[in-house]
């Protein structure tokens, strides 16, 4: 199999300078910006990338940056130039073949909307004052056009490609703790990593620097937890098939939360280019690594001797993270409906209303055909909820039931229900509490 070919960046020329002397117009635009193999992107290629972002700009009544701005998109321009020839030129090789109307139809699509969006006078003046024309700028657009639909394709195309060629899964990403990080392994923890952070609301990295450190800290953190499991090892600590499984269900939980079907979990994995047998195999090895990560752990903990925590600790721990404060915080368990099936949701809540268990009723419910969710949300805060949703649930006091309350994502019969009280909670915010201060000895 062919592989990317290297890119040489040669030179950036994206400062503002003077010249002295006359300037060469063409052969300014001759000039080299960068090379992916032996194919080089010119200063005239990278000018009709920027003719168009201005011309982006302008239909949306936008500034185009300037100064330190400037230079920043300039750059990322030119990245995504680079990226999009390399794959265009790999696609090329593999044989790939795009039918010239799957881009001729997106090229004439944009300029009916550039046309439509920004009367002819002001676009001749456009075109004037930036030395392009309506069809200097329908060439490029056919050209760019064709290059995305090839890197679509490439992309498209990866899963065969790297099961046709498995040296690429085995290749070297890193070296962590003396030993090879292959491709594959790497490609699974960026999953996991990366479905963690979708549930939990974290932001996404947003450009090439970002996504680097992301990498980093995936590799890092893997490193840290691996060397907790040889630190196990070393101190022959067992670990039980049994406290693998446990611990490898907890690992899986939000894959199999967000992929409840066989198909849609395979086309995840798809996604990343592993298998169904993959994601087994690493699971079960961050598993292992975690549970000996917990046990070491738990052995520093024990050799950690802290005050037992105080009645004033305690209550403030259950006020901030067990109990309701009105308006605040509640705990709650719905049921959502699809947004065509506002009837099913007023006969589910007229039913837990007129005393049936919600519960059960979430049991019945859950594989109903109308239904997209049922589930136990805990305690949570307004600012977490949707408005329409969050404000329902606050109105209610625990016991009670909502009648149907639309959102964007459907129509929600809600439960509230009343917190543990802070007699039962005790014995668990003491253990909380007690790690949290061993730990900032650890620490």
């Amino acid at each position: 199999m062919k592989k990317i070919s290297t890119i040489i960046l040669v030179c950036l020329l994206l400062l503002s300078f003077v010249a002295c002397g006359t300037l060469n117009t063409e052969k300014d635009a001759a000039r080299v910006v960068a090379k992916v193999g032996e194919t080089n992107i010119t200063k005239a290629q990278f000018n009709d990338l920027l003719s168009y972002y201005k011309v982006v700009y302008a239909v949306n009544r936008q500034a185009l940056p300037t100064g330190a701005e400037l230079k920043t998109l300039k750059q990322q321009m030119l990245e995504d130039m680079v990226n999009l020839e390399a794959e265009y030129m790999d696609a090329k090789e593999r044989g790939f073949v795009v039918a010239d109307s799957v881009y001729q139809s997106n090229v004439q699509r944009t300029l009916n909307y550039i046309e439509q969006t920004v009367d002819s006078q002001s676009l001749e003046t456009f075109y004037s004052e930036n030395g392009t024309s309506r069809e200097a700028l329908e060439a490029f657009l056919n050209e760019y056009y064709k290059k995305i639909a090839y890197a679509s394709e490439l992309e498209n195309q990866f899963f065969a490609i790297f099961a046709e060629d498995k040296t690429l899964l085995e290749a070297k990403v890193a070296k962590v703790n003396g030993q090879v990080f292959p491709m594959k392994k790497f490609l699974y923890y960026l999953m996991n990593s990366t479905i963690n952070a979708y549930v939990s609301g974290q932001s996404m990295p947003q450009n090439a620097d970002e996504m680097q450190a992301y990498y980093r800290q995936i590799l890092q953190d893997y490193a840290q937890t691996e060397a907790y499991y040889k630190e196990a090892k070393a101190r022959k600590i067992d670990i039980s098939e049994e406290e693998i499984i446990a611990k490898q269900n907890q690992v899986n939980f939000y894959l199999t939360l967000l992929t409840p079907d066989e198909e849609s979990r395979t086309s995840i994995l798809h996604a990343y280019i592993l298998s169904p047998e993959d994601w087994q195999t690493y699971s079960k090895e961050y598993a292992t690594m975690l549970v000996a990560k917990d046990k070491i752990t738990q052995s520093f903990q024990d050799e950690i001797k802290v005050a037992e925590p105080t009645a004033k600790e305690i209550k403030t721990y259950y006020e901030q993270n067990i109990g309701i404060k009105k308006n605040e915080t509640t705990y709650a368990k719905h049921i959502l409906f699809l947004d065509t099936n506002e009837a099913d949701a007023k006969i589910c809540a007229d039913r837990a209303k007129a005393g049936e268990n919600f519960d059960a009723l979430i049991e019945e419910y859950k594989s109903h055909p109308s239904v997209l969710e049922v589930s136990d949300l805990g305690r949570f805060a307004k600012a977490a909820m949707v408005e329409p949703f969050a404000v329902a649930a606050l109105s209610l006091e625990p016991g009670q039931i909502s009648n149907p309350v639309k959102t964007q994502y459907g129509y929600h019969v809600i439960y509230v229900y009343a917190p543990p009280g802070l007699e039962e909670s005790t014995e668990q915010i003491k253990q909380t509490l007690s790690l949290e201060k061993q730990m900032d000895e650890l620490t």
